[in-house]
């Protein structure tokens, strides 16, 4: 199972798994290779349409949540773990841990301004909810790149999807969807 780092070696990870090489992807995005090749090594900053054509083109699930997730670092549970991971339904006990963590994270964020104003035993405390939450993270993300990557299931109609009720609902605006891509 491949466990990318950043947002070019996801893209490398997927231009190979297609038989693609990084000119194909830089004439398909319209830009020289060697743009592509900067961008990708980190030393260009990949400019927005630039980044939402390479997600389209490539249709890779890596790609996307690099491009569009979140800042954290990225692992997904391998296939045969994920096996033993489904059949005792750790994931539902994950999630029902993650709400207690979540709510508990939430009041935190929400009475402090900077981690400092915290005492060592409290910012302990505080670390430990996020790493709670980060572990259900790695799970849904797990679960969602199964679901792209070995069930052929078409994740972007449901993640725009989403991404639209986050816009009903005023959690998001339409101007910050469409710059980050996502609609």
């Amino acid at each position: 199972m491949r466990n990318p780092k950043n947002l070019g070696e996801a893209v490398r990870f997927a231009l190979k798994e297609n038989n693609l090489i990084q000119e194909d992807l830089a004439r398909e995005v319209h830009v020289d290779r060697t743009s592509i090749s900067k961008y990708l090594n980190g030393r260009t900053p990949m400019p927005g349409d630039i980044k939402k054509d390479i997600v389209v083109y490539l249709g890779d699930s890596f790609v996307r949540n690099f491009a569009y997730g979140t800042p954290t670092y990225s692992v997904y549970v391998d296939n045969d773990n994920f096996d033993a991971f489904r059949s005792n339904h750790r994931g539902i006990k994950e999630m029902k841990e993650a709400i207690a963590a979540i709510e508990k994270a939430l009041n935190f964020i929400d009475k402090i301004d900077d981690i400092d104003q915290l005492s060592p035993e409290k910012k302990k405390e505080f670390e430990q909810t996020l790493k709670e939450v980060m572990d259900v993270e790695i799970i849904c993300r797990t679960i969602t790149m199964k679901a792209d990557k070995d069930l052929g299931v078409d994740i972007d109609p449901i993640a725009k999807e989403c991404v639209l009720d986050y816009i009903k609902s005023g959690l998001i605006s339409k101007e910050l969807a469409r710059s980050q891509g996502a609609l």
